[in-house]
């Protein structure tokens, strides 16, 4: 493992990793919190932390609706839109969308990553998985050690790019100790191939 970039301490995360290689621009962050998420029990500080702005998810909300609106008049015309319970399950569907939007966060330390309540060692990955989720539209990561699995949408994961380059060093040394890759995650990252399975 000598040809790896060296680990950052688990306490102050320095040496920083190199950057990681990314597919997504990312969202926009909400604004550094005051007080950063609790770190696991037993591990180092969070020292990286993303949640979507208010500004990102209450634009971003209102595209599934104008999708659905307009799928509704086409099959229904234009008297779809005189229905006034459409207009209650549109405004309920925005509340969701907001608040799930605004309840994903992702944290990370040197050598662990949690998104909402799950979260697993990065340095200590049993498994490495990228798989499509939806209708093939979005990506995730499916990560697994040897007692948890977690599940990081890309776009999510990437959109901090300080925090993807410390889960992206974990992935590397995990796969260069033996942890299995699939296919798809060798194919968009061929760094992680050696030891891949």
């Amino acid at each position: 493992m000598t040809d790896l970039p060296p680990r950052p301490d688990p306490a102050s995360g320095e040496p920083r990793p190199p950057a990681a290689p990314t597919q997504y621009r990312g969202m926009t962050s909400e604004k550094q919190p005051s007080r950063l998420p609790d770190a696991p029990e037993g591990q180092g500080p969070t020292l990286e932390f993303f949640r979507e702005s208010k500004l990102g998810v209450w634009l971003s909300a209102p595209v599934p609706i104008v999708i659905v609106l307009v799928l509704a008049v086409l099959y229904g015309g234009l008297v779809v839109l005189t229905y006034w319970f459409i207009w209650v399950l549109m405004a309920a569907y925005f509340i969701f969308l907001v608040y799930t939007g605004r309840s994903d966060a992702l944290a990370a330390g040197a050598d662990w990553v949690r998104f909402n309540k799950y979260w697993v060692r990065t340095y200590e990955l049993t498994s490495i998985r990228y798989v499509g989720r939806g209708s093939g539209t979005s990506f995730a990561l499916e990560l697994s050690d040897s007692e948890r699995r977690v599940e990081l949408p890309l776009h999510v994961v990437q959109s901090n790019r300080r925090l993807w380059d410390l889960v992206y060093l974990g992935m590397r040394y995990s796969a260069a100790s033996g942890a299995q890759v699939n296919r798809a995650m060798r194919s968009q990252f061929p760094e992680l191939s050696t030891g891949a399975h």
